[in-house]
């Protein structure tokens, strides 16, 4: 793997909430730690509420960490000195296209916004660069007098993505960026997506839980749950090979296209525990098959099981 253009390290945000009328603690990231090389697509999976969105909103600084440090190559995203690189460096495509455009914008003013913000362009210069932009995601220039609800939601999404181009980022989350999408919009997405790192050398931090999608986009894939990463490996293997019980199960669910071709499912017990009261032990004690004393005991320290596969397991 090349040098890390990303490096996240014992990443955690803990929330204060009230349960029952009490004040309590809510773990949505509790220790996270990954790399992520330049022109690389990580991929993190995982259910809804396991700390993936909450994760890539950390990496930009969206919202501030309770514990840990990201770098962007070797310089803090949390150093206030560092800011106006990293939001010019650093750029987010939103999972929702009809909520992350503002309606009473046009297209040109929205994707034209953050030229004007980093002081890229002025006057003409930027009409031809939201034109420039609008080209490269697959719309023309005529429709950049139009509002976002004139266009459908494969459309918006990629009005998105222009504007997170804008600025010429080298890094970009996608979270979730096809899921409100049609099945047949979010082939084309999901292509445009790597053309575009293709042409412009870009580097995805690529948030999901349909897990053919993930498997469509990334190099290396982190699968999470209850806030921490669980298991991390090349796309190829943890696909073939999953080593943690959690990613077998996953991995056991996704369908065959093939009605001749059998699959042994893994079916998981009982529910999600909650982030705000979690195991003591491993955080997949409470659904593994394989648990035993010492996994309700403590919890299995993430490890290099095998080269560029980790894993948080006791039973691999």
């Amino acid at each position: 793997m090349s040098k890390p253009l990303i490096q996240v390290s014992e990443l955690r945000k803990y929330f204060n909430v009230r349960e029952d009328g009490k004040r309590a603690t809510l773990k949505a990231v509790d220790g996270v730690t990954f790399d992520i090389a330049e022109r690389e697509t990580l991929g993190l999976v995982g259910e809804s509420g396991c700390g993936k969105t909450t994760t890539g909103l950390l990496i930009l600084n969206l919202i501030k960490p309770t514990g840990g440090e990201v770098l962007f190559e070797g310089s803090s995203v949390f150093d206030p000195k560092n800011k106006k690189n990293i939001r010019r460096n650093m750029q987010i495509i939103f999972q929702d296209p009809y909520a992350s455009l503002n309606p009473r914008l046009r297209v040109a003013d929205i994707v034209g916004e953050p030229l004007v913000i980093h002081g890229l362009a002025k006057g003409l210069a930027i009409d031809a660069r939201v034109k420039q932009l609008l080209g490269y995601v697959g719309l023309s220039a005529h429709q950049a007098n139009r509002f976002p609800h004139e266009f459908s939601g494969g459309q918006r999404q990629r009005i998105g993505i222009a504007r997170a181009l804008a600025v010429e980022p080298r890094f970009i989350v996608c979270d979730e960026p096809v899921s409100a999408l049609d099945v047949s919009v979010q082939s084309q997405v999901l292509n445009l997506l790597k053309d575009l790192q293709d042409e412009l050398d870009l580097t995805y931090l690529f948030i999901a839980h349909g897990l053919n999608v993930i498997k469509h986009v990334s190099d290396r894939v982190g699968v999470m749950y209850l806030g921490t990463v669980v298991e991390m490996a090349n796309a190829s293997d943890i696909y073939l090979k999953p080593l943690h019980p959690y990613t077998k199960a996953l991995m056991s669910a996704i369908p065959i296209p093939d009605p001749s071709v059998t699959r042994e499912r893994v079916l998981l017990e009982g529910s999600v525990p909650s982030p705000i009261d979690p195991p003591a032990g491993c955080v997949f004690s409470a659904r593994c098959p394989k648990a035993t004393d010492q996994c309700f005991a403590a919890r299995p320290l993430y490890h290099e099981y095998l080269p560029d596969h980790w894993v948080a397991c006791f039973h691999v």
